[in-house]
């Protein structure tokens, strides 16, 4: 993998020579080549896909459904399955939205894991009276153990982020997580968000899984866009959070009724520029290969936790997790002013909890430095970071704000 190549494919370097960019895992650069198409659409398309009235508007709408083709590819499904959100947050929405009015009073199975975006939507529906939250009882590990122990009579839907986005640790083996607990109920449904696993691995088995939500931006794509898969009986079982345009059959004076297909979830515009966008990341990504980048990842983080890990007073609390997530803090440091200390060095990456605000109920900490890396990270922007860390004296951090 040619990483100075890759390097000249993000114009973002280029425009910012003395940045460097840690964090990632809030959302990734794009490339040159998904700027072009996002402008390609509104510079030569620029039509609404809802007029297919002319060839060349029908053209358009071909595209969408291609890159919905490929953007399915991803999680290994039907292009079928898969309908456009403006992101992981309106997906998962959606999917709580749709199960609290198919099984009311059911109970949720949660971790302390989760990013807001996975929490939110189930407490706003407990709040209406539709739910029941349960947490997986962790003890300081997250695993397939962890989480059956925790299951009981009383768990109808199990919601779980796939991938940390700021610990960093991941579940590998969703699939025979998801067959054990169908195992246990069969009716149990099983809701994934793999928002920050799909920006370093792909998922190949969807057998067990219900519904699997993602955002293009965590993966070079563009802001505004993302996708809910639902297994195939879900799509005429549940309700839209999304009523308009473009999802209806028949309307009537007195009724109307929607698609019974993946048309039914996007009601309205849909972000039309943003999807052939995202269809060209995926297109970027399999130029490198998703191995590759998984490889590079791994060795680049644990370059990383080698380097840092020689600095005395910073302490690292995820050296082991499989992402290129690293989570510390220097010791007697503000997290905040510290990350914003390495802010005045060029050094761009995030503080605090990251939106997955109850972590700190495992790890014991209110907040710490988070640097997340991707492919277009090198040795020599981490020997630099390294170079800073090193030279930091105590009190540096608040000398220009006082």
């Amino acid at each position: 993998m040619n990483v100075n190549q890759i390097r000249k494919q993000i114009p973002w370097i280029k425009n910012n020579k003395d940045k460097i960019y840690f964090d990632n895992a809030a959302t990734t650069l794009k490339p040159k080549c998904v700027i072009n198409k996002i402008s390609y659409y509104y510079t030569h398309l620029g039509i609404n896909i809802h007029n297919t009235d002319s060839t060349f508007c029908f053209d358009v709408y071909k595209k969408i459904e291609m890159a919905r083709k490929t953007i399915a590819k991803i999680i290994n499904c039907s292009p079928e399955n898969i309908c456009f959100v403006s992101g992981a947050t309106e997906g998962l929405t959606m999917i709580a939205h749709g199960l609290a009015h198919y099984c009311k009073k059911a109970e949720v199975l949660l971790n302390d894991f989760e990013h807001a975006s996975n929490l939110l939507p189930w407490y706003h529906e407990k709040q209406n009276g539709f739910f029941k939250i349960k947490f997986v009882n962790i003890n300081g590990q997250f695993n397939k153990k962890t989480i059956i122990e925790s299951i009981t009579k009383n768990t109808k839907i199990i919601a779980l982020t796939l991938a940390s986005n700021v610990y960093g640790n991941s579940i590998d083996d969703y699939s025979k997580l998801c067959t054990q607990i169908k195992k246990i109920n069969k009716k149990i449904i099983i809701v994934l968000d793999a928002t920050q696993y799909l920006a370093h691995k792909w998922i190949n088995q969807l057998r067990d899984i219900d519904f699997i939500v993602c955002s293009a931006h965590k993966i070079f794509g563009p802001l505004g866009v993302g996708f809910v898969y639902l297994k195939k009986d879900w799509i005429t079982k549940i309700q839209p959070l999304r009523y308009g345009g473009g999802m209806n059959e028949i309307i009537t004076k007195t009724k109307f009724q929607p698609y019974n297909n993946i048309q039914k979830f996007e009601g309205g515009t849909m972000p039309l520029a943003e999807i052939i966008g995202w269809q060209e990341a995926i297109k970027f990504i399999d130029s490198i290969g998703i191995k590759n980048i998984i490889d590079y990842e791994h060795k680049l983080k644990k370059y990383f936790v080698k380097k840092m890990s020689t600095i005395k007073n910073l302490e690292i609390y995820n050296p082991n997790t499989p992402l290129p997530i690293i989570i510390f803090n220097y010791k007697g440091v503000n997290a905040q002013d510290f990350a914003s200390w390495l802010g005045t060095k060029g050094i761009i990456c995030r503080s605090g909890l990251s939106c997955a605000k109850l972590i700190k109920n495992i790890l014991k900490k209110e907040n710490f430095v988070r640097c997340s890396l991707s492919l277009y990270n090198t040795k020599k922007e981490i020997d630099y970071l390294y170079k800073v860390i090193k030279r930091y004296k105590k009190g540096e951090e608040i000398r220009k704000i006082l």
